[in-house]
């Protein structure tokens, strides 16, 4: 993932769509809440530095994320994030104190958007995208994610982004000083999610350890995986090229491929011309 990603955002997907269409509805009903919950219990003005602890507070005394536990890295590093023997970020909120802050434009209705920036150009709505690139850049680079879920609060307005390898899919802005529905409805969705990766079993790893056992063991292998553009051709194809061409200094292929299924979802939107339909909080699972 690029720290620039001018044009890679794809949106705005309207709010109920990204809901839908990333995180299923779950049968647990929510626990009961005033829609304007949020706005009474987080006081206006608040600067960027005050505004974590009454969000933590509000959610989790409210059971709004069952089984996720959330970490204010305003200030301090999470020490998980370095101890890779620990639970690792799943999702994270990013707080902007001002409307303005807003890192995008929706357009006006009945606007034409084939030609349309989504991205702002104001000097805070820049800022914005470039601190957000710089989170998802460095999640990304310490997890093997395909993709991973950001809510962009700032000032009274929210958006969901769905980051991935390629691109960002971003929702509308929508107030929830007036009604917090959409904001408490993902939180809930999202921890009810089912789990993408998780421990091999004893079986799974004791099936890997036979087929590693097959292998010389005076002998060293790379294992290397790693995400590419789907205009490039698989490194495993340029490998063996590169050996029948009897090129130097190349290592010997032993077999390799693109994972099954492993396309980023926006290329997808893309391709199908879906582009138009389309400091922080961390919510960690717990131990």
């Amino acid at each position: 993932m690029d720290t620039s990603m001018e044009q890679f955002f794809l949106g705005p997907m309207p709010v109920t769509q990204f809901l839908d269409e990333f995180l299923p509805e779950t049968r647990s009903r929510i626990p009961k809440f005033s829609t304007d919950l949020f706005a009474k219990a987080i006081a206006d003005g608040l600067p960027e530095n005050k505004m974590y602890k009454p969000y933590m507070d509000v959610i989790t005394e409210n059971g709004f994320i069952p089984g996720f536990k959330m970490v204010n890295t305003s200030f301090h590093i999470d020490d998980d994030m370095i101890n890779s023997s620990r639970r690792k970020s799943d999702s994270s909120i990013e707080l902007q104190a001002h409307d303005t802050d807003d890192a995008f434009v929706d357009p006006i209705q009945g606007q034409d958007r084939s030609d349309f920036m989504f991205e702002s150009r104001t000097m805070a709505g820049m800022a914005s995208q470039s601190q957000l690139n710089h989170y998802a850049t460095k999640w990304f680079a310490r997890q093997h994610r395909r993709h991973a879920f950001t809510i962009f609060v700032f000032g009274n307005y929210v958006r969901f982004i769905r980051w991935d390898r390629a691109e960002a899919i971003v929702s509308e802005k929508f107030n929830f000083d007036n009604d917090c529905s959409f904001f408490v409805e993902f939180l809930w969705r999202f921890s009810h999610l089912d789990p993408f990766v998780r421990r091999a079993t004893p079986q799974e790893a004791e099936i890997a350890h036979k087929e590693l056992e097959e292998w010389p063991h005076e002998k060293k292998y790379l294992l290397k995986d790693g995400w590419r553009a789907y205009t490039l051709a698989p490194e495993a194809d340029i490998l063996r090229d590169l050996r029948k061409e009897k090129v130097e200094h190349v290592p010997t292929y032993i077999f390799g491929g693109d994972v099954i299924g492993g396309v980023t979802r926006p290329i997808f939107m893309l391709l199908s011309r879906r582009r138009t339909k389309v400091g922080r909080l961390q919510l960690k699972a717990k131990s």
